[in-house]
């Protein structure tokens, strides 16, 4: 039950990241293109935050925009 709780509290808190990142840069957190999630997670990852929060941001993104299939992010994640 303990890992259930942690994989909901880091899903929420990479969702959080998401809305404010795109908040930030005046992006629909629904309707972002797969450019968007790249730039949150490039920029995320440049300022500092750890590998697997950083791979967080960008399942939480891609479910929110409906992208989590295109090849591009799914390259990126393997990267990652």
């Amino acid at each position: 039950m303990t890992s259930r709780a942690t994989f909901q509290d880091r899903m929420v808190t990479a969702q959080a990241r998401w809305v404010a990142w795109c908040a930030a840069h005046e992006v629909d957190p629904q309707a972002a293109t797969v450019r968007h999630v790249q730039d949150a997670v490039l920029d995320h990852q440049l300022a500092g935050l750890d590998v697997d929060d950083v791979v967080d941001l960008l399942d939480a993104a891609a479910i929110a925009t409906g992208t989590g299939r295109d090849t591009r992010l799914l390259d990126l994640r393997i990267a990652l």
